[in-house]
């Protein structure tokens, strides 16, 4: 599946879970923005959420302080919204019931340019506590300037299946 329009998006790389701790995307100076989209990734444990984390230094290390992000997210049949925030990480969903699926996309602006990445975005999965199918708002920020790769991994457990595509947004 490609998601380009009008040369917009180029495809940088598309990787797949199969019982992974985590998905890296390195060497990230191309492009500024990129667009990440993510389906049928399911978690092994129950309750985990997909959470992001950014490096400076091409993957060696990734950075565990200085976010601030979180999700709002509401059951399908609910008008109550929850909330996660972290500082230790960019939440990407809430609570994933185990072996279900969780599927989104998020906008990561600022990469390599020397300043703050912003991520904003939405997600639909099955929550572990609000029932079915829940959807969420992504947004926040990594402090880290100068990044060139990220991560994407669960709170706990691994990843069993997924697919992940990583585009760079081409500027006009």
């Amino acid at each position: 599946m490609t998601y380009r329009q009008d040369g917009v998006f180029d495809l940088v790389s598309s990787k797949s879970a199969s019982n992974s701790a985590n998905i890296s995307f390195t060497n990230l100076t191309k492009y500024i923005n990129y667009l990440l989209i993510w389906r049928s990734v399911w978690a092994d444990t129950l309750g985990a959420n997909l959470q992001l984390l950014t490096s400076q230094d091409n993957g060696v290390s990734y950075a565990t302080t200085s976010y601030f992000g979180g999700i709002n997210y509401n059951a399908y049949n609910s008008t109550t919204f929850t909330n996660i925030n972290s500082t230790a990480n960019l939440p990407l969903s809430g609570p994933n019931a185990a072996g279900f699926n969780n599927a989104g996309y998020a906008f990561i602006n600022n990469i390599s340019s020397g300043d703050v990445v912003i991520v904003n975005g939405q997600v639909s999965y099955h929550d572990s506590v609000l029932g079915p199918i829940a959807s969420g708002n992504i947004g926040g920020q990594s402090s880290q300037t100068g990044v060139n790769a990220i991560r994407l991994k669960m709170s706990s457990g691994n990843m069993t299946i997924g697919t992940f595509d990583l585009y760079g947004i081409r500027e006009s």
